[in-house]
């Protein structure tokens, strides 16, 4: 009989059970991630992944739900974590399952018990995961979220609204702080080593950690910046992205000279390879991407715009101010002197602020139900209430009841809110389905209305306004403060505001007069007129006319019309440069301007001030009088007339 030479005739037999464990621990982490690192005994890492799942869909269903405010990107973002966490998930199982199995069998023939030996390997990543105290940080730090998630405090909304983008650059700058202490630690290592000559003769040098830690840090303080000072530097960052190359490079020629040029030659380290750092350049690049388009997505709203309303709201059927009218028990709240804040909600109805003589906030709520019998009617609107809780922030939200076809068609809730005369609260106004009237609103710092289906107007105002609507007119007049004014579909009006003016529509007009400071105005479809500009001024539309009447240019203007004449009337005296082009319409000028090959040139005074006009059709400069800025206005009155009717 032929003996066997295998020395271990068990190997076949270890190998099928080697490879059994790989697929059941394969098959449970995609059944649910960190079953299959559990399965593996590699407990922590296992409830790692199952905390961060939970995480992220306890952040995902808190976003979803905070109603017009939700950011569509971050929805997005926080969706396709999901399957990154599953990838990581199996990926990862996967690569241990056979080092596990094969360290287990190596610790049971040496006669070690699990208790004694550690599964890790001595240089894994997630030894100081296991061993430390990370997870429980962890656990503290993301259980606290989640517990904010699902009780969904209203500061919590309000905090972030205000404070979110400090909160996300003072970690970005913090976490390239840590970075960069990191490597310079390392690097002091490095050097102290390579003294006493205990350095390997064969070195690996990363190249890249720098450039990550710098990437994170001044993205972090750009986004500081720019919620401080209502810049724009972290949109602008779409321009100048390759300078992370110039930086890599710069990186590279300073590790080259301190590790070899400016090292004596018997101390060189005579094998030497430069590595470029692709995960930690990918990890940072691909985080600032994400925090690039969570934060800047006001400037693509054309793209989500249409879906950034509640996403339970989108099925909803509205009522409107028809049939039966019902008015609701008038509403008394108490103002404390620590009373500083006053946010309104409402699905579907009118919001009415003014002041009055009194000594609380006055609610009086009228609710419309429609296309249905009276006593059902007053049924619906007994069962709609109106929520109010007072202390710092007094807030006021509407709680319609459904009725009709599976509850989805919404009462309207019409509100007329009376604010004490002697008494000024910063405002959030927000109403999925109905128009926003303010009158004489003073704000400690700022006001902000949001609509997703009506107009805006606001008049004697104090504070900075923002003001948001997908489809309706706005209207600010008389603000002290600055004014944001953003909309879908629907025409623009600011008139004599204090500071500055942002003005964006995607169809409509834009119409701006007596504004102090800079102006800036962009529409796609929709003629631009500005009266008394006079500081800077940068306006643009796709398809339309735009007339600029001033008589005095005290800051640089920036003008461009795609498909549509533009006429500028300005003072001839100034000090001030014109330098304008079309493409295919005249040119025509009452000053004393050059005309030649299309474009126009002139110096007015010293040309301290840029005016730069470009269009396609018509260009028209003419001499400003007084007769002109008198009919500018009287003109402006007219169209407001118009629209707030």
């Amino acid at each position: 009989m032929q003996m066997s030479t295998d020395p271990n005739p068990k190997r076949p037999k270890r190998r099928i059970q080697r490879n059994w464990h790989k697929f059941v621990a394969g098959l449970l982490s995609a059944l649910f991630p960190g079953l299959g690192h559990i399965y593996l005994g590699l407990y922590i890492k296992g409830l790692t992944f199952i905390f961060l799942l939970l995480l992220d869909l306890t952040a995902l269903f808190y976003f979803s739900s905070i109603g017009i405010q939700i950011n569509i990107p971050l929805i997005i973002l926080l969706s396709l974590v999901i399957p990154v966490i599953y990838f990581i998930n199996i990926y990862d199982v996967l690569q241990l399952a056979d080092w596990v199995l094969m360290k287990k069998r190596r610790s049971q023939a040496a006669g070690e018990t699990n208790e004694d030996s550690s599964i890790l390997r001595p240089g894994i990543g997630f030894m100081g995961w296991e061993r430390g105290i990370s997870f429980g940080m962890l656990l503290i730090f993301g259980g606290s979220l989640m517990v904010l998630f699902v009780q969904k405090p209203r500061w919590l909304e309000l905090y972030l609204a205000q404070f979110g983008l400090y909160a996300v650059g003072a970690a970005l700058v913090i976490a390239g702080l840590l970075l960069l202490n990191r490597e310079l630690i390392l690097s002091l290592s490095f050097k102290k080593r390579r003294m006493n000559k205990s350095v390997s003769s064969y070195l690996k040098i990363r190249i890249g950690r720098y450039t990550a830690s710098i990437l994170l840090m001044v993205v972090g303080i750009l986004l500081i910046i720019d919620k401080v000072y209502q810049t724009e530097y972290v949109f602008s960052l779409i321009n100048y992205w390759p300078f992370i190359l110039v930086i890599w490079g710069i990186e590279f020629i300073i590790a080259f000279l301190l590790n070899q040029v400016l090292i004596p030659k018997a101390k060189r380290i005579s094998h030497y390879r430069f590595r470029p750092d692709f995960k930690g350049i990918l990890s940072a690049s691909v985080l600032v991407c994400c925090i690039f388009i969570v934060t800047q997505q006001d400037h693509y709203a054309h793209l989500w715009n249409r879906v950034s309303l509640n996403l339970s709201a989108a099925s909803l059927d509205y009522s409107e101010a028809a049939d039966n009218q019902i008015e609701k028990e008038t509403i008394s709240i108490p103002v404390e002197m620590e009373t500083g804040a006053v946010v309104v909600e409402n699905v579907n109805g009118d919001i009415r602020i003014n002041r009055g003589d009194v000594e609380s906030i006055i609610v009086k709520t009228i609710a419309w139900v429609d296309q249905v019998e009276p006593v059902e009617a007053q049924a619906v609107a007994d069962a709609s209430k109106v929520n109010v809780q007072d202390g710092k922030t007094i807030q006021i939200a509407t709680e319609p009841q459904g009725y009709g076809s599976e509850s989805k068609r919404q009462p309207r809730m019409n509100m007329t809110i009376t604010i004490p005369d002697d008494r000024r609260f910063d405002l959030q106004v927000i109403t999925s389905n109905g128009s926003v009237y303010l009158d004489r609103p003073e704000a400690i710092s700022s006001i902000h209305v949001e609509s997703g289906n009506g107009k805006i107007y606001i008049h004697n105002a104090i504070g900075d306004v923002h003001a948001k609507t997908l489809n309706g007119n706005i209207s600010v007049a008389d603000v002290i403060g600055s004014a944001v004014l953003s909309t879908n579909r629907g025409d623009l009006r600011a008139e004599e505001v204090t500071g500055s003016a942002d003005l964006t529509t995607l169809v409509g007009r834009i119409q701006a007069s007596d504004i102090v400071g800079d102006i800036t105005g962009s529409t796609r479809n929709g003629n631009i007129t500005v009266n008394e500009p006079v500081a800077k001024l940068s306006i643009e539309t796709l398809n339309g006319a735009v007339q600029v009447h001033s008589k005095q240019i005290g800051g640089d203007w920036d003008i461009y019309s795609a498909v549509g004449d533009i006429l500028l009337v300005i003072p001839e005296a100034g000090d001030y440069e014109v330098s304008g082009s079309s493409t295919y319409g005249n040119l025509n000028v009452e000053l004393p301007y050059t005309i030649e090959n299309r474009m126009i040139t002139g110096v007015s005074g010293t040309g301290e001030y840029k005016v730069h006009v470009e269009g396609n059709s018509d260009v028209t400069i003419q001499r400003s009088t007084i007769e002109d800025g008198t009919m500018g206005e009287t003109t402006d009155t007219n169209r407001t007339n118009q629209m707030l009717q």
